[in-house]
């Protein structure tokens, strides 16, 4: 054991070990090492920081990204500790953050949310926010508790599964797609024209009478 009581080299714990720091700061540097946190259930390591690059590894010693979590079907949770009190309430939220003081920056640039549908927290909504220079975004895509798609609003039509606030939907000219059973499809094809197919295949233009 070196000064202050920390080992020089390697060595093992006699019994459970508690650090308290009280007001002081506990500091880890590695001047061109790594700093690993190994375990006995794999994998191994279970947390690693790069030396060299200051990327984080979970489950890897080869980290590529800032974060890189590396085992079989990575889940990541977020857990909110409050209860939900009124529609609307965030149960959570993913920013993405930029630091450039240049416009009207630094703010969030973009946002995923999930918000409550109701007061007791049973349905949810995710919403989908973008920022056109402003110091906040705006919400511009919500999915809603039963799957709807709304654009441009954060009131869908109550019988459809796609709103549009906007109202224009632009299609892309293609051929004659593939037909699906039980699936109608709407498509623009190179003459300008629209049309309908129906899910045994036929073909019908859309005109305006």
């Amino acid at each position: 054991v070196g000064s202050g009581g920390i080992y020089t080299g390697s060595g093992s714990l006699s019994g459970a070990t508690v650090i308290s720091t009280t007001t002081n700061d506990l500091t880890f540097t590695a001047t061109t090492g790594d700093i690993i946190f190994n375990n006995n259930v794999a994998p191994n390591p279970v947390f690693f920081i790069n030396g060299a690059s200051n990327n984080i590894g979970i489950g890897t010693s080869t980290p590529v990204e800032v974060l890189d979590i590396a085992i079989d079907k990575p889940t990541i949770r977020l857990t909110d500790t409050g209860e939900v009190a009124a529609t609307g309430e965030e149960l959570g939220s993913i920013d993405f953050y930029t630091s450039d003081p240049s416009g009207s920056a630094p703010h969030v640039g973009a946002r995923i949310r999930t918000v409550s549908f109701d007061d007791v927290g049973n349905k949810w909504d995710m919403t989908f926010s973008t920022n056109d220079g402003s110091a906040n975004p705006d919400e511009r895509l919500r999915i809603t508790k039963n799957g709807n798609v709304v654009i441009g609003t954060t009131t869908p039509s109550t019988n459809a599964d796609l709103t549009l606030e906007g109202g224009a939907i632009a299609l892309k000219e293609t051929t004659t797609p593939t037909a699906d059973t039980d699936y109608g499809k709407i498509y623009c094809k190179a003459d300008n024209k629209l049309y309908f197919q129906s899910g045994a295949g036929i073909e019908y233009e859309i005109t305006l009478s």
